[in-house]
């Protein structure tokens, strides 16, 4: 009936109502339209967020290498992570050299999962000062507790394509 009213060339009383109500109807589409554009493009950009996880490589287990690792596994971003170290466990462990954080560095730790308290060292004038070997220790032994799966890889050298052949 109304599609009759608007197809008829004059303007029948009413006009102005169904002008209105085709307004509205104009309005309630796009507005439908626009949600399910949205709603769908959010749920494909989430989609592709949670599909786009990384494998991670870490060529060293020092300090700087170790926390790279701890960093990327709270990232949220990675799906893998494989640590190599040319040394065997042993002989990182038995690192004689000392090693000291300051206290941006102790609270940046923190904030990864490290607990001075289970560290075996001093404080002195705000920093923490421990052994080399007790501090990887203490880290590696906390990888296996990451979100993340860890493969270490201790006593593996990693080598370019010139030196295989």
């Amino acid at each position: 009936m109304w599609l009759e009213l608007a197809m008829n060339c004059s303007d029948p009383p009413g006009s102005d109502m169904l002008q209105s109500v085709l307004a509205f109807q104009q309005l309630i589409i796009s507005a439908i339209v626009v949600t399910c554009f949205v709603a769908t493009k959010t749920l494909l950009d989430n989609f592709r967020r949670r599909q786009a996880r990384l494998n991670v490589v870490v060529v060293g287990a020092g300090p700087v290498g170790l926390i790279s690792l701890m960093v990327a596994a709270k990232s949220g971003r990675v799906s893998r992570i494989i640590l190599f170290e040319e040394v065997c466990k042993m002989v990182l462990f038995n690192k004689p050299h000392q090693v000291a954080f300051d206290n941006k560095s102790v609270c940046f730790l923190r904030k990864l999962g490290v607990d001075f308290d289970n560290i075996e060292g001093c404080w002195d004038c705000g920093s923490f000062f421990t052994r080399l070997g007790v501090f990887l220790e203490y880290m590696l032994s906390i990888v296996y507790r990451l979100p993340v799966p860890v493969d270490v890889r201790l006593g593996t050298k990693v080598g370019t394509q010139a030196d295989k052949t």
